[in-house]
């Protein structure tokens, strides 16, 4: 679709624009209340963002991407103020989520994974959060990103030496993948 072309390269409005013309034409595609939901979070539109995910998740229950995009979308609109970062109380509902596109993934929503290492670490359960991390890695041996994430865990915890061993591992895994190779650098 033209519309993953645009919101590849960064053209949030122009993927837009395309999403409509094809729910216009296409009014029974629930994907693209999916797909808008992504673009309009990647816009900071959390209002719009969070309409368009609640639509896909009532049509499309059983999609384990519509749940982990709900709860990425609800913990943005619940972390935007400081002091609410640190308090587990305000991850429930993104944690019930994240465990339902777990669930209905089989166990193995690396993105889910990852998401639930670092709301764990941000309410200072180290250990879980580690543990959220491995099972990441565990459920896509060929992804760089845990790799990053267990890196940035050991640097908080003053072990370069794990640390630096974790991030070659990930530039190893995906040496072009953008968000590893900021990460890492």
């Amino acid at each position: 679709l033209s519309s993953d072309a645009h919101f590849r390269h960064g053209q949030y409005g122009a993927a837009l624009d395309q999403l409509e013309i094809l729910q216009a034409y296409y009014p029974g595609l629930w994907v693209v209340y999916l797909r808008k939901a992504a673009a309009y979070y990647a816009m900071m539109d959390i209002p719009r963002a969070t309409n368009n995910i609640e639509r896909y998740v009532k049509k499309e229950p059983g999609d384990p991407q519509g749940w982990y995009m709900y709860a990425i979308i609800l913990e943005k609109s619940l972390t935007t103020s400081y002091w609410l970062v640190d308090r587990k109380s305000t991850y429930k509902r993104p944690i019930k989520f994240l465990d339902k596109a777990i669930a209905l993934s089989g166990g193995t929503h690396t993105g889910a994974l990852m998401e639930l290492g670092n709301i764990h670490l941000a309410v200072h359960e180290k250990d879980r959060a580690m543990q959220y991390y491995q099972l990441a890695v565990q459920s896509d041996t060929t992804m760089g990103m845990p790799h990053v994430l267990i890196g940035e865990y050991y640097l908080k915890e003053r072990d370069t030496a794990a640390a630096l061993a974790s991030f070659t591992r990930a530039l190893s895994l995906d040496p072009h993948e953008g968000r590893v190779v900021e990460a890492v650098n």
